[in-house]
């Protein structure tokens, strides 16, 4: 071959792998659509404007129709509306995303995920933004109206979740005097209670004035205090007392180092026991195995039971590391109770992971 057939077949060859490599960029077996952006920001949005829309632009870029089989949310704020029909080779087509900001204030991402192929090809499209939160209205900000003379709270239960000693946890609930006069207030515990429950509150709302009620368990690690708090407020307001009761809960837990290698780790079988159908006052048991599964002794610092259940477990009892211990859970259904009924105990240990644990049981009383 002489020097000006090689240059012809240098070029030809040069026009093939071009063909090809443009063959290949405009036909994707594996991910067929082609989307014209994967990212759309709505920049900062006025929650009081409601919904918005974009439109994204996708096209097939297979040599087959391709169906949208399945669109996947990561949030119920947001929708698609798109074609369900096969869309041909080069053909494009579009989805509109649609954001409804309700009760999403700050700075959001949402994920939409999108199904091709029977679940073989994925693509993420994603929408991201800053909701401006409106302005609420005093009785959404204070949607319990405690009494006819002004008094509005933001919430009337209080958890405070774990409570660790000598921490200052609180719960906050807010108040406010919607009336044109002065009232007083005065706000209690009644009934059984804790008796570890502070609360600090103004005696006095001018019109108009908000106020905070604290709520906190401010007990000392000396007093190796555990279990459930539980409190009910009654608030009185000049002088009246108000049918709403306010309701506050704490767990005591022992303060533990999470970042220590070596601690307890409680397990127990089985989660729930089914004790079957049973009539009333006829006794019921079922073994339950406690087990320790970490490094460090395992300590039952208290326990709880439902009214008619008992567990024949102590506090103080020590479960060592890699032990276990059989414990036999009784239960004598009333006669005042009648059908399906749950119930549980609680176990409140020196796992520093999950302090808390609860046996439950369920039962048919006939």
């Amino acid at each position: 071959m002489n020097g000006i057939g090689k240059i012809r077949m240098f070029v030809i060859g040069i026009i093939g792998t071009i063909g090809l490599l443009s063959a290949q960029t405009t036909s994707n077996p594996t991910t067929p659509l082609s989307f014209d952006v994967h990212t759309w920001n709505f920049g900062e949005i006025d929650e009081a404007s409601g919904k918005v829309s974009h439109t994204f632009t996708y096209t097939n870029t297979s040599h087959r129709p391709i169906v949208i089989e399945h669109v996947k949310m990561s949030c119920g704020c947001t929708t698609a509306s798109y074609s369900k029909a096969p869309l041909l080779p080069g053909r494009t087509e579009e989805m509109v995303i649609t954001f409804d900001p309700t009760k999403q204030p700050g700075r959001f991402h949402k994920t939409i995920q999108i199904t091709t192929d029977k679940g073989k090809a994925l693509y993420n499209i994603h929408l991201t933004g800053q909701v401006n939160p409106r302005i609420l209205k005093v009785d959404e900000q204070y949607p319990y109206r405690l009494s006819p003379k002004g008094l509005q709270l933001d919430a009337v239960k209080a958890k405070l979740g774990y409570v660790y000693p000598e921490k200052g946890q609180k719960k906050i609930i807010h108040l406010i005097n919607t009336s044109n006069k002065e009232i007083f207030l005065q706000i209690k515990s009644i009934g059984t209670n804790s008796g570890k429950l502070k609360i600090d509150y103004p005696t006095t709302l001018k019109s108009n004035e908000k106020g905070m009620l604290v709520l906190s368990y401010p007990y000392k690690k000396s007093e190796q205090y555990y279990g459930t708090m539980t409190d009910t407020l009654e608030v009185s307001v000049k002088g009246v007392k108000q049918t709403q009761l306010i309701q506050v809960s704490g767990i005591a837990v022992e303060e533990t180092d999470k970042s220590k290698k070596i601690h307890p780790q409680f397990r127990y079988q089985p989660s729930m026991v089914n004790f079957g159908n049973k009539t009333s006052n006829e006794p019921c048991s079922a073994t339950i195995q406690l087990y320790n599964d970490g490094k460090a002794p395992l300590i039952i610092r208290k326990v709880e039971c439902t009214p008619g259940c008992t567990i024949d477990l102590d506090k103080g009892t020590i479960i060592g590391p890699g032990k276990q211990k059989s414990i036999t859970l009784r239960f004598t259904p009333p006669s005042h109770l009648k059908g399906n009924q749950t119930g549980g105990i609680s176990i409140i240990t020196n796992d520093p992971n999950r302090p808390l644990r609860e046996i439950r049981y369920k039962i048919n009383i006939k």
